[in-house]
């Protein structure tokens, strides 16, 4: 059965078999994180160490910045800004125009960091292997704050409505403004990504969830993973589909 996205104005399953390339850049490694596109330009870490922006309709390389690291993380564009984090543990401002570096951080540890940043409000935020969450000034790069959880964050936050929500050893709602801790879940530790929506937090270990609903199984021999749906606050399980549990045979 055909199926579509009702907010896809665009493509749709009679047309999308006529995509063609229209270019392609390669960078000489790997490129691990999907890239951001704004403004006719496309932004993409990757795993030489160099982040590029590209003319979005040819493709020409419009300049390249030396990480001195692999870049696993995808980049957020803010006000003139590209926001990058290596995996050496550094997160770098560029300007948006020259790739020229305004200022960077290192969280002075030796441990690998594979979060994308968030921006929000001037703020720059991003996990850390070392188990810390920063908060950075985004003009300047001072720290706000960190908070230590229980385990490597290499999952990006998500913030809305003053709160930074970020999946380690398990869930956590910090203030985004202090760092504070707000609450936290111990069932929904996962490396994937949050997201908020509608006045629901989500983790997925693979795919996100709807609103009030788990996904339904699909076929015998399957496996589902962990998702968890809940209310930002008060924190109350919505519902959750147990982790990579095998879907039986029905005869």
């Amino acid at each position: 059965m055909a199926r579509w996205s009702k907010y896809e104005n665009f493509l749709s399953v009679n047309n999308v078999g006529n995509l063609v390339q229209k270019w392609s850049y390669d960078t000489g490694a790997a490129v691990f994180s999907p890239p951001v596109m704004i403004n006719g330009k496309v932004y993409a870490g990757s795993g030489n160490g160099n982040v590029y922006a590209l003319n979005a309709n040819t493709g020409t390389e419009l300049w390249s910045f030396q990480t001195g690291n692999a870049v696993y993380s995808s980049p957020a564009v803010e006000h003139g800004v590209v926001y990058v984090v290596s995996y050496g543990n550094y997160v770098y401002a560029l300007d948006v125009e020259t790739g020229a570096e305004l200022w960077s951080f290192s969280a002075l540890n030796d441990y690998a960091v594979g979060s994308s940043p968030a921006v929000a409000n001037g703020v720059v935020y991003f996990g850390s292997g070392d188990s810390n969450v920063y908060a950075l000034n985004a003009k300047t790069g001072a720290k706000i704050w960190s908070y230590t959880t229980g385990g490597p964050v290499q999952s990006s936050p998500a913030v809305a409505n003053g709160v930074v929500y970020v999946s380690s050893d398990q869930m956590y709602a910090l203030s985004a403004k202090t760092g504070a801790l707000l609450w936290g879940y111990a069932g929904g530790g996962s490396d994937s990504s949050p997201a908020v929506s509608n006045g629901e937090f989500t983790s997925a270990e693979a795919t996100a969830c709807t609103r009030s609903t788990p996904p339904p199984a699909t076929s015998c021999g399957a496996t589902r993973p962990a998702i968890m749906c809940i209310p930002r606050l008060p924190l109350r399980m919505t519902w959750s589909t147990l982790a990579q549990a095998t879907l039986p045979c029905m005869r």
